[in-house]
């Protein structure tokens, strides 16, 4: 009697192994540590649109398998601080559709057409009138970016004295 009721948990765990593994791997895997091996595989896209809409954002990018349609509902004002047209995205499928819900964005490479803040704020100190004796001392060359060496520059330039030295 004892071997009959140890072998019906064994049949009752062989069933609900078996529909474990066929149901919620997509429940799980978030859970998972990263090195973990699953079948996903990483996907590299350009981003072509992006469009917000509600709680979501839409991102329409191009792969090498095709066009694909992102929504992305969890973290869409995140990700649409980050990701911009033209940047390239890498993703993760388990394989490839036509619209993709959610996927985990492993990496965002910016792209190199948007220009830099920087020479606006170069040109900001240059576009500067002399404000009198001390407004020209506290402005002088340490702010300005010239192309040959700050020193020599500095001291050569008729602008850097006050106006009413000659």
């Amino acid at each position: 009697m004892n071997k009959k009721s140890s072998f019906l948990p064994f049949v009752i765990g062989a069933i609900l192994g078996v529909l474990a593994a066929v149901y919620l791997p997509g429940y799980v895997r978030p859970y998972l540590p990263d090195w973990l091996p699953g079948k996903e595989t990483v996907v590299t896209a350009t981003v072509m649109a992006k469009q917000r809409k509600d709680q979501q954002l839409l991102l329409a990018v191009d792969t090498k398998q095709g066009a694909v349609l992102i929504t992305i509902t969890n973290k869409a004002d995140e990700t649409d601080l980050l990701v911009e047209a033209g940047n390239t995205l890498e993703f993760t499928l388990a394989a490839y559709s036509p619209f993709v819900n959610d996927p985990r964005i492993t990496r965002v490479i910016k792209s190199e057409q948007a220009p830099s803040p920087e020479p606006a704020k170069a040109a900001a100190p240059e576009a500067r009138p002399p404000q009198g004796d001390k407004g020209s001392r506290d402005a002088k060359p340490q702010r300005q970016t010239t192309s040959g060496p700050a020193g020599a520059a500095s001291k050569t330039t008729p602008s850097a004295k006050p106006p009413s030295v000659k």
